[in-house]
């Protein structure tokens, strides 16, 4: 998981928490795969804290710029909705949690897909530059 590409997107995911609105919040980037293997990226948030681990799977840079921009932006809107996830999942027994969640990752998603329409796609100068010269 050397690859220095995914350093690059430690700048990028800051640029965009920022225009999420998560200025106040601490965004560590985790080069592994998710704890879920089937996911491209995760998010863990502590509880009542301004503080998060992302983490990017290996697949996630062959992605689309629009794929991993979205991908990228449902991380972060977790961070908005967090501590509705902990309520119910405090509340609301195995099943009806696994029925809320359902939903709710739906809403999570669809906002998403939504917001990042409206920010930038990752763009990185140097590597514009290496495939031009080819």
């Amino acid at each position: 998981m050397n690859d220095p590409r995914r350093e690059k997107f430690g700048s990028y995911i800051r640029d965009l928490a920022n225009l999420m609105d998560l200025r106040d919040w601490t965004l560590i980037i985790i080069h592994e795969d998710p704890p879920n293997r089937s996911n491209i990226a995760s998010v863990y948030i502590p509880l009542g804290q301004r503080f998060c681990n992302i983490y990017l799977s290996t697949n996630f840079l062959t992605e689309t710029p629009e794929n991993q921009r979205s991908t990228i932006v449902h991380e972060l809107t977790h961070c908005h909705f967090d501590a509705a996830r902990k309520a119910a999942r405090l509340s609301l027994s195995k099943k009806q949690y696994k029925i809320w969640n359902i939903t709710f990752e739906s809403g999570i998603d669809a906002t998403a897909v939504a917001w990042a329409k409206t920010l930038p796609l990752p763009e990185f100068p140097d590597e514009k530059k290496k495939k031009k010269k080819k």
